[in-house]
């Protein structure tokens, strides 16, 4: 496994989510393949902190040629993280992976309303702030105006909700919502997109890094 650049295996003591039910993925230990700076891969690390479930992580090196392997493509047929591993299946796509462990949570109150919201970041945040955030941060490329436009669009959508909400973006409980939306939005600097603007979005970031199982991107 010369081509990963970190193995670690976290652990939470005590081991107690403080969420309802989850006692499925007590089951067995999960491994998370992953680059350390990807905005899906945190998202991924964010859900595991809040429900305190350990896990081993293997950071890869996005240079690496390991993605193309038969062995990583056997875990993920188009060489993409993040990738779960658990009881020797593997699950790819972020949002399937969040849904998949904050079922039976208050993390996900499995409504139409948080395959909405997991649609829309993948279909206008991720898209969009996230793309925009590759060619700025690592191909050193200014993102085009439309990019950008299109950025401000969809934080225009979020401060709104949150407007509305008041707190997090279903209304009063934290959810994989919030998460799912937080990874990138709260990136958005990075890829040449100002937060300053949008008051509601600014003051729901500082909600969530300020709650106590919250974990930095790096």
């Amino acid at each position: 496994m010369r081509h990963y650049i970190t193995v670690l295996t976290i652990h939470y003591i005590p081991f107690a989510s403080q969420h309802n039910g989850k006692m499925s993925a007590y089951i067995s230990h999960m491994i998370l393949y992953e680059f350390v700076d990807s905005g899906n891969c945190y998202k991924i690390r964010m859900l595991l902190a809040e429900l305190e479930l350990p896990y081993t992580k293997v950071a890869l090196d996005r240079l690496s040629s390991v993605r193309n392997t038969m062995e990583f493509l056997c875990k993920s047929p188009l060489g993409k993280v993040p990738v779960l591993e658990q009881d020797g299946e593997y699950y790819t796509e972020s949002m399937a992976i969040l849904y998949k462990l904050s079922t039976g949570t208050s993390l996900n109150p499995e409504s139409p309303r948080v395959i909405q919201w997991l649609s829309f970041e993948q279909g206008e945040i991720q898209s969009s702030i996230g793309a925009a955030r590759y060619l700025n941060k690592f191909c050193q490329e200014l993102p085009p105006a439309d990019l950008i436009e299109r950025a401000h669009e969809a934080l225009c959508v979020v401060e709104q909700q949150l407007k509305e909400t008041g707190q997090y973006i279903l209304g009063s409980t934290y959810s994989i919502c919030d998460i799912a939306l937080y990874a990138y939005i709260h990136l958005a600097p990075e890829a040449g997109v100002s937060l300053e603007p949008y008051i509601h979005i600014m003051q729901w970031i500082l909600t969530i890094q300020g709650l106590p199982r919250y974990v930095a991107i790096i």
